[in-house]
């Protein structure tokens, strides 16, 4: 049912594939994936306390995985809770096959809160295992150039 779901999503139907994750966690509780999943879309409607409790479900069932990690991140800083999105994403990065992208919203967050050379370290981590091709990848290095150069303070 969890890949029901994905296939589900993939096709533009997400209310079907809402219907699908639930399943899949009534069926198995322990699918943290499918919590994570079901997360994502409740995320993408902006039902931020329904995605976070989602992500620390599938964080309950399996603590390393980074991209639930990630996610609860980006919950956290939508719901303007800076340090425990930091702490997420430091938690993402942590695991056995981290999730490269926190290394990007670590970087972006320490830049609005000012932390510029905690914001400069962790663009150069995100350069350093990105695709290199990847658009992020040359808007980190242009934002580590401004940063050393104290011209760039935030972006959005």
């Amino acid at each position: 049912l969890s890949d029901r779901g994905m296939l589900q999503e993939g096709w533009g139907r997400e209310d079907d594939a809402m219907e699908d994750y639930e399943k899949a966690l009534q069926h198995s509780p322990d699918n943290a994936e499918a919590a994570v999943n079901l997360g994502t879309i409740y995320f993408r409607r902006g039902k931020l306390r329904e995605a976070r409790e989602l992500y620390k479900q599938a964080l309950d069932i399996d603590p390393k995985y980074s991209l639930a990690w990630f996610n609860l991140g980006n919950v956290n800083e939508e719901l303007h809770s800076q340090q425990e999105a930091l702490i997420c994403y430091e938690r993402s990065i942590g695991c056995p096959t981290p999730y490269p992208a926190a290394y990007y919203n670590m970087a972006v967050l320490n830049q609005k809160m000012g932390n510029i050379m905690q914001a400069i370290i962790s663009y150069k981590k995100f350069i350093d295992i990105a695709d290199p091709n990847d658009s992020s990848t040359e808007t980190a290095r242009r934002n580590v150039e401004r940063l050393i150069k104290g011209k760039l303070v935030t972006e959005e």
